[in-house]
C-alpha cells in the first residue's frame, strides 16, 4: 500500500510543474534554470541507482549510465518517455531498500516539478490540457513501477 501510494505521489509532481507554469508564466522565459535543475535532479537519480544496482547487477548499471550520456547529449523528443521508464524501474529497485526509497522517491517528485513546467512551456500557444495529455503519456512510469514487483 505504501508503495503504491508513494508511487503515485511522485507521479504528481509532473502534474504540480504544470500547474506552476500555468500559475505563473513570468517563469517560462528562465527556462535554462529549469532544464539545469532537471539535469542535476536526473543524474542524482541516476547516480543512486547505479550505486544500489552494482552490488545487483552490473548489467543495469552500465545500461543506466548509457542511458544518462544519452539523455544529456540528444535532442529527441521522446527523451521524456525514455526517462520515466528508466524512472520506473529505479523506483522498483530502490523500494528494496527503505533510506534509499526515500530519497529516490523525493528526488523523483522533485524532478518532475521542473519537466512538468518545461512540458507547459513547449506547449505554452496550446491549452493547458495538451499539456496534461503529455503529462498522461508519462504515466508509462506508474504502470511500469507497479507491474514490476508482480513480473520480478
Amino acid at each position: 500500500m505504501n508503495y503504491l501510494l508513494t508511487l503515485l505521489i511522485t507521479y504528481l509532481g509532473l502534474f504540480v510543474g504544470v500547474l506552476l507554469a500555468i500559475i505563473s508564466p513570468e517563469e517560462l522565459p528562465n527556462r535554462n534554470h529549469f532544464k539545469i535543475i532537471k539535469y542535476i535532479l536526473l543524474s542524482s537519480i541516476i547516480l543512486l541507482f547505479i550505486f544500489q544496482m552494482l552490488s545487483i547487477n552490473y548489467i543495469f548499471s552500465i545500461i543506466a549510465f548509457v542511458f544518462l550520456l544519452y539523455y544529456i547529449l540528444s535532442k529527441n523528443k521522446y527523451n521524456d518517455f525514455f526517462l520515466y521508464c528508466l524512472l520506473g524501474f529505479a523506483f522498483f529497485y530502490a523500494s528494496k531498500d527503505f533510506n534509499t526509497f526515500l530519497v529516490q522517491s523525493a528526488l523523483i517528485i522533485t524532478l518532475g516539478i521542473p519537466t512538468g513546467t518545461l512540458i507547459r512551456d513547449k506547449l505554452v500557444k496550446k491549452h493547458w490540457k495538451y499539456s496534461v495529455y503529455e503529462i498522461l503519456k508519462l504515466g508509462i512510469y506508474v504502470i511500469l513501477a507497479f507491474v514490476l514487483p508482480y513480473v520480478l
